[in-house]
């Protein structure tokens, strides 16, 4: 589950989303996967931070993850962005499974000793002010784009 925040995460459902012809969000996972290459670089040009085996002493890394820094998670910040951007435009029980997933995704990047707590609080952090810029800059969706809510 962890590489779900993966990059390759961005064509995917930008593939879905043009399937649906959800036009607005379609714009907007392209308008992700640019905006996490930038922003992520920029911040870990600003923040410094090695990986938890290069940090602490005994981490026992589940995964090949000493290239690079930490700080932020790229996977989170796919991953929220993704489930923010989605948001408005899936239905109750969708919205239930992509936090689901990101809170999995953040999980895993913690357990397979890749990040320490702090670099995927970052991440989502960072990945959702992404999302949020897009939706203020793209505007809300069209009322037949967004979801139906129960109390609606």
């Amino acid at each position: 589950f962890m590489q779900l925040g993966n990059l390759l995460a961005v064509p995917v459902a930008l593939v879905v989303a043009l399937l649906f012809k959800k036009w607005r969000l379609s714009i907007g996972i392209a308008l992700i996967g640019l905006c996490k290459l930038y922003a992520t670089g920029v911040v870990k040009d600003l923040v410094v931070r090695h990986r938890p085996a290069a940090v602490l002493g005994q981490v026992h890394a589940r995964d090949d993850t000493g290239l690079g820094q930490a700080f932020v998670s790229g996977h989170v910040v796919v991953v929220v962005a993704l489930a923010t951007l989605a948001h408005p435009y899936v239905s109750p029980r969708l919205r239930i499974l992509f936090w689901s997933l990101a809170g999995i995704v953040a999980f895993g990047r913690v357990y397979v000793g890749a990040h320490l707590p702090l670099d995927v609080v970052g991440g989502a952090a960072l990945g959702c002010a992404m999302a949020c810029a897009i939706h203020v800059v793209l505007g809300p969706p069209k009322p037949e784009d967004a979801a139906v809510t129960s109390s609606e």
